[in-house]
């Protein structure tokens, strides 16, 4: 995937930032791995009773195009984001056998709420649907002295999405190392057939700053 961002600086503390991206995805499905409900898999014998499903494993490539803008000031962020806006299909080389691939769209929102000079409260959400069917994730992160921070998030909107709650803690190691952790519990029906997933991210701020020293297209000199 290439991915470009264009910033257009709006204010003192204002931005507008747009967004493309393009790319080849390489998809593979292994069809002996695949189990349909009129299949017969008694002894040697491997059938699908499914002319589109393969028995052996295919691969096929499809294009991808993305695009996003972003809005961000000292107090809000706002996006909006759509993937797959090609109307590509995934056509595998075996009896016509293609998927198509939905257009996802994605709008995100927070803000920040400053509680005295050391402690920010940053209420978001993020919501994702291609259209026919919607998901929602809700979250609040605590900041306290712009180095420590913790927060939940809550993934669906009623009884028949809700799938995870979500517990985050990070802090700042020094000025360019970050470290966090973050852990999903499962609400939904799947928590039968997993125990939660666990995430660790450990970053680095590099301390150069691209584009210093680099001149302007116009030096303006006040003796002239």
């Amino acid at each position: 995937q290439i991915s470009y961002n264009y910033a257009v600086r709006m204010g003192e503390n204002t931005q507008l930032r747009l967004g493309l991206r393009g790319g080849i995805g390489q998809h593979r499905l292994d069809g002996s791995k695949l189990r349909t409900p009129d299949g017969n898999y008694e002894g040697a014998t491997f059938d699908h009773q499914d002319v589109l499903l393969p028995t052996t494993s295919v691969s096929a490539s499809a294009a991808d195009v993305g695009a996003g803008v972003y809005f961000q000031n000292k107090n809000i962020e706002i996006g909006l984001a759509a993937d797959n806006l090609l109307p590509a299909e995934i056509k595998y080389p075996i009896n016509g056998l293609k998927i198509k691939q939905a257009n996802n769209y994605f709008l995100t929102f927070a803000y920040r709420l400053a509680l005295g000079e050391s402690f920010v409260l940053q209420p978001s959400a993020l919501l994702k649907t291609d259209a026919v069917q919607f998901q929602a994730d809700v979250s609040l992160l605590a900041t306290y002295g712009g180095n420590i921070f913790c927060g939940g998030s809550l993934r669906g909107y009623n009884k028949n999405t809700f799938d995870a709650a979500v517990v985050l803690v990070g802090f700042g190691l020094n000025e360019n190392w970050r470290f966090a952790y973050s852990y999903d519990i499962g609400i939904s029906a799947l928590k039968a057939v997993h125990t939660g997933s666990q995430e660790i991210l450990l970053s680095y701020k590099l301390k150069a700053n691209f584009g210093k020293g680099v001149l302007p297209p116009i030096i303006f000199n006040p003796r002239f």
